[in-house]
């Protein structure tokens, strides 16, 4: 089943404050030779996939530099590779993306070009280490339309997510775009989606004027669960414990990928902040096996490893040995 990736990387990131003035938040540099849609992009070469599409908006000159041909990912490729995909004027009307799920739906002949049953849908600006390939496989022996990716948050902060309610066979039933009243569980939206492409492209074209279907979290998971599809939930809760920290998970159970995940959402989040690690609810989660992290502009002493740690022309003109 040919899946490829949508990285929505278009973010202004106005928490970060002058942090994003001049560039989009995914472009912000962390640990210090590494941006924060390094992590994304890697965790999409080391689960297999060579074709990704990152949807760009707001300030995207240093995206565009630092991804260039993808050549530091092995994406600078003749079929497949990276394609970077911004808003466009046409005939028909596309402009500014209006939300994550226009976003989506203006690049739908990019799914369809690349002939893609199964797409996987990420956000730019979030730092974990995920292997994809898991939730992939639990997507198509659901048969699922659309798989979320989930994990427990403290009840305080689900303000800021999508919660949704699951029964026993982690279908999710409810979903609700950052509720205000804290009645709704704490099981949370990742941003990671695996939608089969005929429904996508289906739940899109739904949209109307009076209806739009600008946004997955507030216009189109409702939906769909809504109209019957088969919705499910993935995630890192077991035994209602999460696998990797403490927080109890207070709606579902849910077995599956692990990962550390955080979206950067604040500038204490980067500032001083060690290759190693990122924060996470207040707690420090280890990414202390960082040779899976593909960098675009690492430094000399990179020259020792495997090649696809290292851009030749810069670090070390070639000189790089092969594993």
């Amino acid at each position: 089943m040919r899946t490829i990736a949508m990285i929505l990387a278009g973010g202004e990131g106005t928490r970060l404050t002058v942090l994003s003035e001049e560039r989009a938040k995914p472009a912000v540099p962390f640990a210090g030779k590494f941006r924060i849609i390094d992590f994304t992009i890697s965790n999409c070469v080391n689960s297999g996939i060579y074709t990704v599409g990152i949807l760009t908006q707001y300030r995207p000159h240093s995206l565009n530099d630092h991804i260039g041909i993808g050549k530091p990912w092995d994406l600078d490729r003749s079929r497949g590779g990276v394609r970077l995909l911004q808003p466009y004027q046409a005939r028909k009307g596309q402009n500014w993306y209006a939300g994550t799920a226009d976003a989506i739906y203006q690049n739908l002949n990019f799914i369809r070009e690349n002939r893609a049953e199964n797409v996987l849908i990420l956000s730019g600006d979030h730092i974990y280490k995920m292997d994809y390939r898991p939730m992939i496989d639990y997507h198509l022996a659901k048969g699922a339309d659309l798989t979320v990716g989930v994990m427990p948050v403290p009840l305080e902060e689900t303000h800021r997510f999508g919660i949704m309610m699951v029964d026993d066979e982690q279908r999710i039933v409810q979903f609700y775009e950052k509720p205000k009243d804290r009645d709704k569980g704490n099981l949370a939206s990742m941003g990671i989606y695996v939608f089969n492409a005929n429904t996508l492209e289906r739940r899109l074209s739904e949209g109307r004027p009076d209806k739009p279907r600008n946004d997955f979290g507030k216009d189109v998971i409702p939906a769909m669960i809504a109209a019957g599809d088969s919705v499910f939930a993935l995630g890192r809760c077991r035994h209602s414990r999460l696998v990797l920290g403490d927080e109890p998970c207070v709606v579902g159970a849910v077995t599956g990928a692990r990962s550390v995940q955080r979206q950067v959402a604040h500038p204490d989040q980067i500032r001083g902040a060690p290759a190693s690690q990122s924060r996470t609810s207040g707690k420090g989660r280890q990414l202390d096996d960082l040779e899976w992290l593909h960098c675009a502009r690492p430094g000399r002493e990179q020259c020792s490893q495997p090649r696809r740690l290292c851009q030749p022309r810069r670090c070390c003109q070639g000189q790089c040995r092969d594993e």
